[in-house]
C-alpha cells in the first residue's frame, strides 16, 4: 500500500495541473452524488420511521367526487364501522389538517407563555380516544390516549409532543400543568393530560397538540358527512387482501346509515335520500399503506407527495453520474499511461511482475479515489448547516445521521478507482517491454478512440442534462408566466388568526386602503392558484347532479384580484347570499338563469343566488385542471382568513412595511407578513423547484467533468503532437490553421452525441411535465439553444487550450 500511495503522490508532482483537475471532477462527483442519495433516501424511507409503520393505513375515499381523485378528506360516521372491525387494533381519527397553503393554516392557536411572550402552535380538534396512541412512539409523561369517561368533560384535556413541552415549560414531565390559550374568545387554560415522543420528520404526521372529541360534539357530528377527517388504521396484523377491506367497510357504511335511519344523514347533507344512497353506493374507499404513501399519483392527501418519474430520473442522473466520473478518471489515467510506458516496462525488464504491477495501478487509482472521496464528504459535512443547501435537500445531512450512506459512498469510490485503473493497467503492461522502450504509444489508433468515445460519452451525458433542464425551466416559466385571469403581479397575501370580528376586518380594510399605494383588500378563506384542493360540495338540484369546488370570499374580493364578470355583474356591498361561479360552471349549467337560479351549498345558507358569471381563472395549481366548475362564495359566516391585497405596480418595500405594521398592530405576531403572490406560488410548488434546483446543479456538475476531460485531453495531446505541430509551422502553416486541426476532429463527437441525446431528453421531459395537468407546450427551442451552449463551450475550451 505505501508504494502505490508513493506513485500517487509522484504523479500528483509530476502532471499537478491534470491530477487537480482529475482530483477536483471526482470530488464534485462524489460530494454531488452523496447529496443526492440523502434525498433519494429521505423519498424512499418517507413515513418509514413512524411507529409501525407497516400496520398503519390511511383510509382515502373519493366521496363528493374530488375532481375524480381520492383523498384523506373522510366523514366522522366512519369511526363507527371501524370500531366493529376485529381486524382493527385502533385508529387515528383527527380533524383534516393539510400541509396545503390553504387549510394548513387554519390549525395555529395562540398561547401565553411566561405571562409576556406569546407563541403559536400546530392545534388538532377533535380527535378520538386513541388518535394519539395509535401513531405516537410512546408517552414521556402522563398519558397518550384518553379514557372513555373523559368524553364527558367540556375540555378532557390536551396531549402535547416533547418539542412543545420544551419550548413552552422548558421540561417534559408536565402531565397536569397547563397552557394558556388566548387565540380564541376569552384566554382559558388548557391542562396537558400527556407528553408524546414526537413523530419523525421524514413523515406525514405533524407533532401538533391534539384535544379529543367530547360527546356534544360526537353527537353533532354523529351524521355529519362533510369531508372534514383525517384516518389512520393499525391493523393487528395486516391482512393478505387489503382491497377486501374496502369493500366491507363501504358496506359498513351503507349499513349504518341504514340502521340509523338515510333519512338523518340525508337531511344533514341537504340531499334528498335516493341522492344520498346513489352517492354512497358509487363512493370508493381506499387504504393506503404509509409506506408507500409517498408516490400516490390520483391523491390529494396530505403530507409530501413526490413523482415516480422524477425520483427515478434523479436515481438514474446519480448513476449517470459516477459513471461519468469513472469515464473522466479513465481518461485521465488513460492520458498519463504514455508518460509512465517505459518507467513500467523498465521495472518489467528487470523481473517485477506483470501482476503486481498491475495490481498496483489499480491500487493507485483506488487510493486516488478514496482521497477525492474523503475529500467530497468533508465538503458535504461543512455545507450540511448551510441554509441554501438546506432549501433544495430535505431531511438532515449529518454524516453520522447516514453513516451507512457515507460508508456506501466510499464503497462506490473503490469501485470508480479500480474500473479506472482495470484498462491502463492492462494497456501499459501488455506492449513488448522492449518496443515500449523504443517507441512512444501516446498516438495509437486504439488510445484515439478509446478516449474519443469517452469524451463522446460525456458529451452526450451533458446534453442530455441541458437539453432537459432547459424543458423544467421552460415549465417553470409557464408557472410564473403563463395566464391566470387575475392580476397576481400585484397581489400581496397573509394569513390571520383563526377568529377575527366584523369591527376588525372593517378596521383593517379602513387603515390599509389609506396607504398610498395599496388599491383594495379583501378576505378570502383560500388563495387561487396556491393549492390542488378547495371547498367542494356535491348535490342535487331538480335539473340533475352538480358538483362545483368553491372558495368563500368578502364583496371585495373580485375587484382586489382584478377579475371581471362576462355575464350578470360582480358583488355589491349589500349582498348576502350570492354567488359567482366561472365559464365551466354556466357551460355544463345550461339551465341556470344569472339573478334567478340558485345553486345548494354546504355553508350556512340553504342555497346561493349566481349573479354572475367570470372568465375561467386558474384556482388550482397546475398540477389540477382549472377548467371545470368553480364558484365564488359570498359567505359572512366563513372564517375568511386569507387577506389579499392589491397594491400598485410601483408600490415600494416602504408601502409593504406600513402595512405589515397596521398588522402587527391588530394581531401582534398571530399575522404573517405580507407576501408577494409569486413567493408563495414558490410554497407551493417547493418540491418541483427543488427538483429543478437539483437538476441544474446536476447539468453544471456533469458539464464541468466533461470539461476537465476536455482540457485533459486537449492537455497531452498537444504535448504529445508538439513535434508535429512544430514541423508544420515550419514549413509554413499558421497558428490558426493548426488550431483548427486540432478542433475540428471534436465537431463530429458533438454532433452525434447531441443527436443520441436529444430524443432521449425530450422522452425524459415529457414524463415530468406528466407531473402538471396544465404544463408548457413551447420546448422545441431548447434543442439548438443547448446544441449552441454545449457545443460552443466545448469549442472554446478546446480552441483556448489549443492556441496556448
Amino acid at each position: 500500500m505505501i508504494e502505490p500511495l508513493k506513485n500517487v503522490l509522484y504523479i500528483a508532482r509530476r502532471f499537478k495541473l491534470a491530477t487537480a483537475f482529475n482530483l477536483i471532477g471526482l470530488i464534485v462527483a462524489f460530494a454531488a452524488f452523496y447529496l443526492m442519495m440523502t434525498q433519494i433516501h429521505f423519498q424512499r424511507t418517507y413515513n418509514h420511521d413512524i411507529k409501525d409503520c407497516e400496520r398503519l393505513y390511511r383510509v382515502d375515499t373519493d366521496f363528493l367526487n374530488n375532481n375524480g381523485l381520492f383523498s384523506d378528506n373522510i366523514f366522522y360516521p366512519i369511526a363507527d364501522v371501524l370500531d366493529s372491525m376485529p381486524e382493527v387494533e385502533s385508529y387515528s381519527l383527527t380533524y383534516r389538517t393539510n400541509d396545503d397553503p390553504v387549510f394548513g393554516e387554519y390549525f395555529n392557536l395562540q398561547f401565553l407563555k411566561n405571562k409576556v411572550d406569546t407563541i403559536n402552535f400546530t392545534y388538532q380538534f377533535y380527535c378520538n380516544e386513541t388518535a394519539v396512541s395509535t401513531l405516537a412512539s410512546k408517552a414521556l409523561s402522563g398519558s397518550i390516549q384518553w379514557s372513555s369517561t373523559d368524553h364527558n368533560s367540556e375540555h378532557p384535556g390536551i396531549i402535547i409532543p416533547k418539542s412543545i413541552a420544551m419550548e413552552y415549560f422548558g421540561k417534559i414531565d408536565v402531565a397536569g400543568d397547563s397552557m394558556r390559550c388566548i387565540d380564541s374568545g376569552e384566554p382559558h387554560f388548557l391542562t396537558v393530560y400527556g407528553v408524546y415522543e414526537d413523530f419523525p420528520v421524514n413523515s406525514e404526521l405533524k407533532s401538533s397538540i391534539f384535544e379529543m372529541i367530547n360527546d356534544k360534539e360526537k353527537a353533532d357530528n354523529k351524521h355529519y358527512l362533510g369531508p372534514d377527517y383525517k384516518c389512520i388504521i393499525k391493523f393487528k396484523q395486516v391482512p393478505q387482501n387489503v382491497d377486501t377491506l374496502n369493500a366491507r367497510i363501504k358496506q359498513g357504511i351503507i349499513d349504518l346509515m341504514g340502521r340509523e335511519g338515510w333519512e338523518d344523514y340525508a337531511s344533514e347533507a341537504a340531499m334528498s335520500v335516493e341522492f344520498l344512497q346513489q352517492t354512497i353506493q358509487g363512493m370508493h374507499i381506499s387504504l393506503t399503506p404509509l409506506h408507500d404513501s409517498y408516490f400516490e399519483t390520483k391523491n390529494l392527501s396530505s403530507g409530501k407527495h413526490g413523482f415516480k418519474p422524477m425520483h427515478n430520473i434523479l436515481m438514474l442522473v446519480s448513476l449517470l453520474l459516477i459513471l461519468i466520473a469513472t469515464i473522466h478518471f479513465l481518461n485521465f489515467t488513460l492520458l498519463e499511461s504514455p508518460m509512465r510506458m517505459r518507467g513500467i516496462n523498465t521495472r518489467l525488464v528487470l523481473g517485477a511482475s506483470r501482476l503486481n504491477l498491475k495490481l498496483g495501478i489499480i491500487a493507485e487509482c483506488v487510493i486516488t479515489a478514496i482521497i477525492a472521496c474523503v475529500i467530497a464528504l468533508m465538503v458535504c459535512s461543512v455545507l450540511s448547516s448551510w441554509s441554501g443547501l438546506k432549501q433544495i435537500i430535505d431531511g438532515n445531512l449529518e454524516l453520522h445521521n447516514h453513516w451507512l450512506l457515507a460508508l456506501f459512498t466510499l464503497f462506490i469510490a473503490c469501485v470508480t478507482g479500480a474500473i479506472a485503473g482495470v484498462y491502463p493497467a492492462n494497456f501499459v503492461t501488455s506492449i513488448i517491454p522492449a518496443m515500449a522502450l523504443k517507441g512512444d504509444f501516446g498516438l495509437t489508433p486504439q488510445g484515439r478512440k478509446l478516449r474519443k468515445a469517452l469524451i463522446a460519452f460525456q458529451l452526450f451525458v451533458s446534453f442530455l442534462m441541458v437539453i432537459y433542464l432547459g424543458i423544467l425551466i421552460m415549465e417553470q416559466f409557464y408557472i410564473y408566466k403563463s395566464p391566470y385571469n387575475y392580476h397576481k403581479d400585484n397581489v400581496l397575501i397573509s394569513t390571520l388568526p383563526t377568529y377575527i370580528t366584523d369591527s376588525t376586518r372593517q378596521q383593517l380594510y379602513k387603515e390599509l386602503t389609506a396607504i398610498q399605494g395599496v388599491k383594495n383588500m379583501s378576505l378570502s378563506d383560500g388563495s387561487l392558484g396556491l393549492s390542488d384542493i378547495h371547498g367542494a360540495y356535491f348535490s342535487e338540484v331538480p335539473e340533475g347532479i352538480i358538483s362545483y369546488d368553491y372558495t368563500a370570499v368578502d364583496t371585495a374580493y373580485l375587484n382586489t384580484m382584478g377579475i371581471g364578470t362576462i355575464e350578470g355583474r360582480k358583488f355589491l356591498p349589500t349582498d348576502t347570499a350570492v354567488a359567482i361561479i366561472n365559464k365551466s360552471a354556466r357551460e355544463k349549467w345550461g339551465w341556470l338563469k344569472i339573478g334567478q337560479s340558485k345553486i345548494p351549498s354546504d355553508t350556512n345558507n340553504d342555497s346561493l343566488t349566481v349573479v354572475g358569471v367570470c372568465d375561467n381563472v386558474r384556482f388550482n395549481s397546475t398540477r389540477n385542471n382549472s377548467n371545470q366548475p368553480f364558484a365564488f362564495i359570498l359567505d359572512t359566516n366563513s372564517s375568511r382568513r386569507f387577506l389579499n391585497l392589491s397594491v400598485d405596480k410601483n408600490a415600494d418595500n416602504h408601502t409593504i412595511a406600513k402595512a405589515n405594521a397596521i398588522l402587527k398592530k391588530h394581531f401582534k405576531m398571530a399575522a404573517k407578513p405580507l407576501i408577494p403572490f409569486d413567493k408563495k406560488l414558490h410554497e407551493t410548488y417547493k418540491d418541483e423547484f427543488r427538483y429543478f434546483k437539483w437538476i441544474f446543479l446536476l447539468s453544471i456538475v456533469c458539464t464541468v467533468i466533461m470539461l476537465i476531460g476536455v482540457v485533459c485531453l486537449m492537455m497531452f495531446e498537444s504535448e504529445h503532437r508538439r513535434k508535429e505541430i512544430g514541423i508544420r509551422k515550419i514549413v509554413g502553416a499558421t497558428t490558426g490553421e493548426v488550431v483548427w486541426m486540432l478542433c475540428k476532429q471534436y465537431i463530429p463527437l458533438i454532433l452525434i452525441s447531441f443527436v443520441l441525446a436529444a430524443p432521449i431528453a425530450r422522452l425524459s421531459g415529457l414524463k415530468t411535465l406528466e407531473r402538471f395537468y396544465d404544463h408548457t407546450e413551447s420546448i422545441w427551442w431548447v434543442f439548438p439553444l443547448a446544441l449552441v451552449i454545449v457545443g460552443g463551450i466545448v469549442m472554446v475550451t478546446i480552441l483556448l487550450q489549443s492556441w496556448r
